[in-house]
């Protein structure tokens, strides 16, 4: 009897073979250091709040709690708002200097930093009631010197527009009253894959370090200063409300389109040097018209620095509220 001859083996199987013995310990090793990002990320996560406790106190706004951190003495008091997906720890390159010369306080929008979050809409006209309640709650009276970063500029703004006795100075950071299309698409971008990755503990340890290459103006930021705020920031229901804001901003437009004059409230308009890539229209005309809309107005240009001025330029932000505080003294 013959030997049976079996058939000779298909190239096509031993090429398959071949690719799944190549990619197999690749493919196993990531998914044994994901599994273990994500239990070390799980683990730490629960410690967070004895290792980054609050700065402030909690006050119950609509009964929710508002998180609220002031320091110094003085009048007028000056209030921070942080910008797009940022909080109450954004200013704390600013918030120090300021404190030797007057009040200052920051706080943590609804939903953000240590803020439990609010079923109201985030638009800025919501977003100006949950602040005045805030700083009538916390026995804060006007009038304040309002500082807002990009966003929160335009929430200074409507906050401006809508109470305009309260005022006694604006200053804003990258932040103008007319709308213009930013760089908002590609923030909502690195956020959506920071948050995954932050899952992971990607933000925990390697957090300084991709900032750095993102947003340069976060380069000379302490590294354990920023580690805080990136894995603060980078909390799935922190981002969740951050976008909610981007997208509910256009909703104060006609507001501030119809905004003409702020009579003769100081006030000062920051500009940074460098645009963001993604940036369209013409921002600089966007700045100057802001800053015509008080005779007392002025545009400083942030050298040296992108959109996120609070911390690439600290010593700038403190130079101009210390002008301004004095200013409103004087008069």
């Amino acid at each position: 009897m013959s030997a049976v001859q079996l058939p000779p083996p298909h190239p096509r199987r031993g090429c398959l073979r071949f690719i799944i013995r190549l990619i197999r310990w690749p493919v196993l090793l990531a998914l044994t250091l994901a599994a273990a990002g994500y239990i070390f990320e799980a683990g730490a996560a629960r410690g967070d709040q004895q290792r980054y406790p609050p700065l402030g106190e909690h006050l119950i706004i609509e009964g929710r709690e508002i998180h609220i951190y002031c320091v110094g003495n003085g009048s007028p008091t000056v209030i921070l708002e942080a910008g797009a997906g940022g909080f109450s720890l954004s200013w704390q390159r600013v918030q120090p200097g300021v404190s030797h010369l007057t009040r200052v306080c920051s706080y943590d929008r609804a939903g953000m930093g240590w803020s439990q979050p609010s079923p109201g809409p985030r638009t800025p006209q919501q977003i100006v009631t949950e602040l005045r309640a805030l700083l009538a709650k916390a026995e804060i009276e006007p009038p304040y010197i309002l500082v807002g970063h990009g966003l929160g500029g335009r929430y200074a703004l409507t906050f401006a527009a809508l109470h305009p006795d309260e005022i006694g100075g604006l200053i804003l950071l990258d932040a103008a009253h007319l709308p213009l299309e930013s760089a908002g698409a590609g923030w909502l971008h690195n956020w959506e894959w920071m948050g995954t990755a932050a899952r992971f503990g990607v933000a925990r340890l390697f957090g300084p370090e991709i900032a750095a290459r993102l947003a340069p103006d976060t380069a000379d930021m302490p590294p354990e200063m920023l580690r805080e705020m990136l894995v603060l920031t980078y909390k799935p229901w922190h981002l969740e409300v951050a976008a909610d804001e981007m997208k509910a901003a256009p909703a104060a437009d006609d507001l501030l389109n119809g905004l003409t004059t702020l009579g003769d409230l100081p006030l000062v308009v920051i500009a940074p040097e460098r645009l963001p890539e993604t940036a369209a229209g013409d921002w600089q005309a966007a700045y100057a018209a802001t800053t015509a809309l008080s005779t007392r107005g002025h545009l400083v240009v942030a050298e040296n620095s992108g959109a996120l001025i609070p911390y690439a330029r600290p010593d700038l932000v403190s130079s101009v509220i210390r002008q301004v505080v004095e200013l409103v003294r004087r008069s």
